[in-house]
């Protein structure tokens, strides 16, 4: 090898969300779920781009309007849906299966 080339690595790390598989439809789940238990409007499948990305506690607040203890609650509560069921919601993307062989 020449000076300053370096042998091709034996790992490949992929991201996993948004890269490897879709998240949103677990997402979009479980802020629904948090919506109906804390008697707010839930977001649509159209909404879940607006809130990809920040923190759940910045949702809450900026996309929810929540604060405190109720933003909290509304955070636990994705969680509780997601942990549980919406993390098995993600659909892997095409040619991922391929690519990872």
């Amino acid at each position: 090898m020449g000076r300053g080339l370096q042998a091709a690595p034996g790992l490949v790390c992929f991201d996993l969300d948004g890269t490897l598989v879709d998240s949103s439809p677990g997402i979009l789940a479980s802020n629904v779920y948090a919506a109906k238990k804390l008697g707010i409007p839930p977001i649509t499948e159209a909404q879940i781009p607006r809130i990809m990305g920040p923190s759940l506690l910045d949702n809450a607040r900026d996309y929810y309007h929540l604060e405190g203890a109720r933003a909290q609650q509304f955070v636990a509560a994705i969680r509780e849906q997601y942990d549980t069921e919406g993390v098995y919601m993600c659909r892997i993307y095409p040619g991922i299966p391929r690519l990872l062989e």
